[in-house]
């Protein structure tokens, strides 16, 4: 694991670890929450990744920085789009942050995963859109779950 690598690791994780211990305070199950937006984002992000395989295998904007596109063979080895970026920006989306230090924890998730040589800046990205716009779907939906059972 290089520098990049590790900084991306660091601040997404952290971010989550945030969120439950700010929640935890509230005396709700809010972090139940969190941990299912992780469950959430990695399984989209892996269904996309099958999905992306199958559809454009071997283009270049599939294959990870220093890897050779036609020798892929797992979908997990497919680097857009980005779990990390849409994982930590689906988090954003739900929670619709205030403050712009969750933004810029997002911004240092995506600069270590292009720095880190894991990913390009089109799957970072691409990751961050689909993560937030999911982030978005969900939070709306529990809005309207929880409306309709008052």
């Amino acid at each position: 694991m290089n520098r990049g690598e590790i900084i991306s690791n660091v601040a997404l994780y952290s971010y989550g670890a945030y969120l439950i211990y700010d929640m935890h305070g509230t005396g709700t199950h809010h972090w139940k929450v969190v941990v299912g937006l992780f469950i959430f984002a990695s399984a989209l992000n892996t269904c996309l990744k099958y999905a992306v395989h199958r559809l454009i295998r071997g283009h270049y904007i599939t294959c990870r920085p220093l890897q050779e596109c036609y020798h892929i063979n797992h979908p997990q080895d497919i680097g857009m789009p980005s779990g990390h970026a849409q994982t930590m920006f689906t988090l954003l989306g739900f929670f619709q942050p205030t403050q712009s230090w969750h933004y810029v924890l997002g911004l240092i998730v995506m600069i270590g995963r292009v720095d880190g040589l894991r990913h390009t800046w089109l799957q970072v990205v691409v990751g961050a859109i689909i993560g937030y716009l999911s982030g978005r779907l969900l939070h709306n939906l529990f809005k309207n779950l929880r409306h309709k059972s008052q």
